[in-house]
């Protein structure tokens, strides 16, 4: 919470200084829910305010977008699975109490909270990347590491890594279980593994 808030206020700074240069300031809120502390987001986003107090420059040099992980239930054979291996499953699905409507949160892909009802007209599903939109950001991910001298500006390099690693992530979406559920984060893990060998 203390997070959410600071960055708010941060941003308002932000926005009154950009709106000297007529530029808009955007806070974005990655995995919005994800946190216990998405009453305080849609306290944000739907009543524009911040533990009610109004936010200075919203709608006008101040905007707020969120982005949501989805609600993917795990497939049975995978519930099966991580309920047998242990692994924290030694209360059984019926038994917890720990529930996203009638589904049990374990059993989801990502533990998620459910968001406030003012929230959900909001919400708008942009789907996944196509192919050419997610190689271009993976391009910028690569470039981005070169530029920074973390990795070595070599003849063929970004694009190398680029086609591998878009291939990679066209594999693993390809996948019928629980690993085709690939992002741009796992682009960003793969990097940092090529520069720690770096």
């Amino acid at each position: 919470r203390n997070d959410i808030i600071r960055k708010v206020e941060e941003a308002q700074v932000r926005a009154e200084d950009n709106a000297l240069v007529n530029v808009k300031t955007v806070l974005f809120f990655d995995e919005a829910n994800t946190t216990d502390a998405v009453g305080l987001i849609k306290e944000i986003m739907c009543d524009k305010r911040v533990n009610g107090h109004s936010i200075r420059g919203l709608g006008s040099i101040l905007h707020v977008i969120a982005a949501c992980n989805p609600y993917r239930k795990h497939t049975d054979v995978m519930i099966q699975k991580l309920e047998s291996a242990g692994l924290g499953y030694h209360v059984r699905t019926g038994e917890t109490e720990d529930r996203l409507g009638d589904i049990p949160l374990r059993q989801l892909v990502y533990r998620v909270h459910p968001l406030p009802e003012s929230m959900k007209a909001l919400v708008w599903d942009f789907g996944q990347l196509d192919p050419g939109a997610e190689r271009l950001y993976i391009r910028q991910i690569v470039s981005r590491h070169v530029a920074t001298g973390s990795l070595p500006n070599a003849v063929g390099l970004v694009d190398v890594a680029t086609v591998v690693l878009a291939a990679s992530q066209a594999f693993m979406r390809g996948r019928n279980d629980e690993c085709s559920f690939v992002s741009l984060r796992d682009v960003e893990r793969a990097m940092m593994v090529m520069v720690w060998f770096y």
